[in-house]
């Protein structure tokens, strides 16, 4: 994703981006201050009182948090069909219990909405916008492959089965 995004900063003519490999928990004052901070998928993954903790002190005055979730082409809680019988493939090839890069996924205990509303981020606003989004298979099997739980390293010699 780095190296993506290096590249298309450099095709766009933006300088003004500093690109780290770390985690949010690594991060500290030294990076400045931001107008606004955005975090996607991962958001789970953080120790998220923390993470919370710590972007709120380095966001200016006005300035925000956005947590950015697109959805995905095999929601787990859906009536979609495409996503029923991604859902489907994904447990033929790697059981009913959803895999979590060595283990197995512990949902959080809490939802964002809940850790957002007791961190210093205090004023918050939830909102949802709706776009249409038509997946190829290709899309839905790179996705997979983008995913803790069904990516090229835990489907083994599963892969090509997997994706045919």
């Amino acid at each position: 994703m780095l190296t993506q995004a290096k590249r298309l900063a450099n095709e766009n003519k933006i300088v003004n981006a500093t690109w780290l490999e770390q985690s949010a928990e690594q991060l500290t004052p030294v990076i400045g201050t931001f107008r606004l901070t955005t975090i996607g998928y991962a958001f789970h993954w953080m120790n998220r009182d923390a993470v919370l903790r710590f972007v709120c002190r380095q966001t200016e005055p006005h300035g925000g948090l956005a947590i950015i979730d697109a959805g995905n082409p095999q929601k787990w809680t859906t009536t979609e069909s495409y996503q029923k019988v991604t859902k489907e493939i994904i447990r033929r090839w790697l059981g009913d219990r959803r895999r979590a890069g060595s283990g197995y996924r512990t949902p959080p205990s809490e939802n964002h909405e809940a850790v957002v509303a007791r961190s210093p981020f205090c004023r918050h606003k939830k909102r949802q916008y709706t776009c249409e989004r038509c997946w190829t298979i290709d899309q839905i099997v790179g996705y997979c492959y983008s995913t803790s739980y069904c990516n090229p390293k835990i489907l083994g010699d599963k892969k090509k089965p997997f994706e045919r």
